[in-house]
């Protein structure tokens, strides 16, 4: 009798999981509780990583064909941090199944081809354009995604504060760049000559 009780509750035992599953078909598996992949998602990961590159590529062109000291600190410091963002990024991307470009495309392969050509001050002069207008676009990118509850919003988060520190520094070396620019060439820096007008000269008086 005893043998008989213990076989059935063994059986009971092995046929619960089952027909747990079965009261529960809407219980999500490890596959479905893990961060779905939207299409914005998949967009910012595509324009993050082209970004990313881009500051890596160019600043190791501006360490070669820069002549600004500036311009080189900064460089390197791209180097550094964006070659760090870079694979954060890859990394969690790959854990969400995402694709992450391999290669520069579109304005970003353009400009770097353009910099394959500049040397000296001309170089420094598109880089820090370059720089600048990279990471304003940065900025607005990283900005609007952490705030949209995306799979990496937590990472981009993270992020910004390195991105508009950039931006930040590369106005500054732009301002100074220009500056010194303004100098050599003999022209004055009144507020009137930086935009490229001269201010209106002064009513002669009557006597």
């Amino acid at each position: 009798m005893k043998k008989h009780i213990l076989l059935a509750a063994a059986a009971s035992l092995a046929l619960a999981p089952a027909a747990y599953a079965q009261m529960s078909p809407n219980k999500p598996g490890a596959a479905a509780e893990k961060a779905q992949l939207r299409p914005a998602d998949q967009t910012f990961i595509t324009k993050a990583a082209h970004g990313g590159m881009f500051e890596v590529r160019s600043s190791e062109l501006a360490l070669d064909r820069g002549q600004n000291a500036d311009v080189k600190s900064f460089a390197r410091q791209m180097i550094t941090d964006h070659g760090k963002a870079n694979k954060e990024l890859e990394s969690a991307a790959s854990g969400l199944g995402a694709k992450v470009p391999s290669s520069l495309e579109g304005k970003e392969a353009q400009a770097v081809q353009k910099m394959e050509g500049l040397k000296g001050p001309e170089f420094d002069q598109f880089y820090i354009r370059a720089q600048r207008d990279a990471h304003r676009e940065a900025v607005g990118l990283f900005s609007n995604y952490s705030k949209a509850n995306g799979a990496l919003s937590a990472w981009a988060t993270q992020t910004l504060p390195m991105l508009e520190e950039h931006l930040q520094r590369i106005q500054q070396i732009g301002g100074v760049a220009q500056g010194a620019g303004e100098e050599k060439t003999g022209r004055a820096s009144t507020p009137g000559a930086a935009g490229g007008q001269m201010p209106e000269p002064a009513p002669k008086t009557k006597k």
